[in-house]
């Protein structure tokens, strides 16, 4: 088990906020840790939480939903630290497995480059991954790791926009696993593929890279993705080395996307 100091809170405005304050505070505690993680926070709701590009993440009270956040202190280069946002989908898919099931369709899917989605129906987002870094002297010295799973059905629901695209990975809120228990398993998971990027970084990043085009659900399928500033069309055909994502566009031209939204048609490949 991770030995990963993890505070609990009924309720914040933002775990990752709240994370980043409370390493911060402790810096003379916690030393230089290398890429290990130093503390986590676990809150049952959000009041201002967020996911990437500035938006929103919806966190209703209710318990149907797992809001966790990591703090490290990595001292690593920015193209290693850029890894943190797969290790950690895979560190959730992984514990998702070992917990969920039978009760699930199955752990999480994956979509580039930060969204889980319900494994029975992929066009149902269950979870994303937010990592805020800090760079100072050309090393990435912060960290934080902020993951947003939606375990089952919040009370009443989900609101607006959301019930036609939100998904969760059970659909019965008494086989929801306790969010507690879920996130010391994602804590240790975590902990495993952070280490090995510390200590051996082009394997790793191999191995995040293998397992994640087994867990993506997108090859063949048509894409609408982000290119010299304006949208175009194509084919997602993997998950590339450099983990960016690799399109086939109408006249045949390969191109990795490394920035940007990705929509994806998930009626028949293309």
């Amino acid at each position: 088990m991770a030995d990963v100091p993890l505070l609990v809170h009924e309720a914040v405005p933002s775990t990752n906020d709240v994370a980043r304050a409370e390493g911060r505070a402790r810096v003379t505690e916690l030393g230089s840790l290398g890429g290990v993680p130093a503390l986590a926070v676990l809150a049952g709701m959000q009041t201002a939480g967020r996911g990437r590009a500035g938006r929103t993440w919806s966190s209703p009270p209710g318990g149907g939903g797992l809001y966790l956040s990591i703090y490290l202190r990595p001292a690593w280069p920015p193209a290693r630290a850029a890894w943190l946002t797969l290790a950690a989908a895979l560190a959730v898919r992984d514990a998702c497995a070992a917990m969920v099931l039978p009760c699930a369709a199955g752990p999480p899917a994956l979509k580039w480059p930060n969204d889980l989605l319900a494994a029975e129906d992929p066009a149902r987002k269950v979870g994303g991954i937010l990592v805020e870094t800090r760079t100072q002297h050309g090393m990435v010295d912060e960290a934080v790791i902020g993951i947003g799973l939606n375990l089952a059905p919040p009370a009443g629901g989900f609101e607006g926009g959301l019930a036609a695209i939100a998904g969760t990975l059970v659909a019965d809120r008494a086989e929801a696993p306790d969010a507690e228990a879920l996130a010391r398993v994602i804590l240790d998971g975590l902990a495993i593929e952070i280490k090995a990027l510390d200590a051996m970084p082009d394997a790793a990043a191999a191995s995040l890279v293998e397992r994640a085009r087994a867990a993506c659900p997108l090859w063949g399928r048509a894409v609408t993705y982000e290119r010299s500033g304006a949208r175009a069309r194509g084919v997602a055909r993997t998950w590339a080395d450099d983990g960016g994502l690799e399109v086939e566009t109408a006249d045949g031209e390969r191109v990795v996307v490394h920035a940007g939204d990705v929509s994806v048609e998930w009626g028949a490949r293309a």
